[in-house]
């Protein structure tokens, strides 16, 4: 009855051991993770979301400022009302055009794009468009802005005060095309 007895104790003392030696289980050395510092979690990049799309008519790009001060139709009740408005512009905005620009040869004909070149201009196939750039954008050019603000960082509680949205998207809809001097007859 003894050995019985100690035998039952000994199987009850292993069964309530095992789950706690499983839990031991040593991480490769590869796999150690290092406690991050507060400075590198300032230096990660904050993600922005996209909150709206806005059409509206370039009135002038401010690079030094990094803005671009719109006219946008602001439909009140009955009427339609242009608001001039002051967006910023992220570091790293994309700027797209929808209609490629007609390209011409050395001898000045039309230039016939392959479908290869169309897929280097058009760039990220994601994107509508093709590839622009911020001096492309002029007085009088119709465009899409995509508006966004930053996402809060993990565990950051919501600000009360809200913050400005951005450009982070730029789609020129229609360029401004230079106005040629009128002839006189």
């Amino acid at each position: 009855m003894m050995s019985t007895l100690a035998r039952y104790s000994a199987l009850m003392a292993l069964l309530l051991a095992i789950p706690v030696i499983a839990e031991d289980k040593v991480a490769p050395k590869g796999d150690e993770k290092k406690p991050e510092s507060k400075e590198a979690k300032k230096e990660a990049p904050r993600k922005a979301q996209v909150l709206n799309k806005v059409a509206a008519k370039i009135v002038k790009v401010d690079t030094d400022d990094k803005t671009l001060t719109v006219e946008v139709v602001a439909l009140q009740r009955r009427s339609a009302r242009a608001a001039r408005e002051e967006i910023p512009y992220a570091d790293d905005v994309k700027v797209r055009i929808l209609n490629l620009p007609e390209q011409k040869d050395d001898s000045g004909k039309a230039k016939v794009l392959t479908p290869q070149d169309k897929a280097k201009l058009k760039g990220d196939p994601r994107l509508p468009g093709y590839t622009a750039e911020l001096s492309q954008l002029t007085p009088g050019s119709l465009v899409e802005i995509e508006l966004s603000v930053y996402k809060p960082a993990h565990g950051e509680a919501k600000k009360g005060a809200a913050e400005k949205p951005f450009a982070t998207m730029i789609v020129i809809q229609q360029a401004e095309e230079p106005k040629s001097p009128k002839k006189k007859n």
